[in-house]
Parts: structure tokens; C-alpha cells; sequence
């Protein structure tokens, strides 16, 4: 929401009807009118380019952001910002689709720089005992 103010047109993406009413209700309150909610799940960003080139993705898909982002090479090319929430540890994942540093590594190869900024053990915005998650944030940024 903090960029809203900032880009043109906010997308964003939910597989969960009640998280994605949340941000309904979130986005009504505030009187923004530039989002577009969608109920989905999302393989690819390229998928959603026709409505034009993002300026910046905000990504916390819960330890699918490998998948994601290796499938999303248009999305690559039109060189956003990327803010990325990664996950070490998410139980509804398999080990395997787990890859945060393949993650980063992908963007670096990809012409990106790439800095941690906060590490994040238990807290949780809502207070919530949060353990059980192993999750930092990433910025990417395209090199010029």
C-alpha cells in the first residue's frame, strides 16, 4: 500500500479469498483507485504484461517466489524493482520448490543487484507467534 501513492496501477495477486479481502476492504478505506485485485494463482508474470511494464514488484508468495521469478523472463527483461520476501521454511511447500538463494541468484545473473535489508525471526505485524518462519527481504535493483 505504501507505493500506491507512487506507480500508476497496483496489481496484486491471491490465491486466498480472505487475505484478498482484506486488501479490498484495505484499499476502499484508503480510496485508492488504482489497484486491480485478482484471485489466483500466479505461475508467471508475463502472463499479466499485456496491461504494461510494472516499476516494481512486491513478492510474498509464501516460498514460491523460485518458481515464480524463473518463470517470469519477460518480466526480468522489463527490469523492475524487486522487493521480495524470501522463505527458508514453509511448511505447504516442498523442500525442493525452496530455493531463496537460487532466488537471488537469479536476479544477480540476470543484471540485477541485490541487498538484504531485514531479517525477520518471529515478528509478525499482527503479533502473532511467528517461530515457525524463516523469511528475509531482498531488493533487487537492475544495474545500469
Amino acid at each position: 500500500m505504501a507505493v500506491a501513492d507512487r506507480v500508476d496501477h497496483v496489481r496484486s495477486f491471491d490465491p486466498d479469498q480472505d487475505r484478498l479481502s482484506l486488501l479490498e476492504r484495505s484499499i476502499d478505506y484508503n480510496g485508492y483507485d488504482n489497484f486491480t485485485t485478482y484471485q489466483t494463482e500466479v505461475d508467471s508474470l508475463d502472463d499479466y504484461l499485456d496491461d504494461g511494464q510494472p516499476d516494481i514488484i512486491l513478492m510474498d508468495i509464501d516460498g514460491w517466489e523460485h518458481e515464480v521469478i524463473t518463470s517470469s523472463p519477460d518480466t526480468i527483461a522489463a527490469e523492475p524493482i524487486w522487493l521480495i520476501e524470501l522463505h527458508t521454511d514453509q511448511p505447504d511447500v516442498p523442500d525442493e520448490k525452496l530455493n531463496p538463494h537460487e532466488v537471488v541468484e537469479h536476479l544477480q545473473n540476470h543484471g540485477y543487484e541485490t541487498e538484504e535489508f531485514a531479517h525477520r525471526g518471529s515478528y509478525d505485524p499482527f503479533g502473532r507467534e511467528r517461530d515457525d518462519l524463516n523469511a528475509w527481504h531482498v531488493l533487487a535493483t537492475p544495474t545500469e
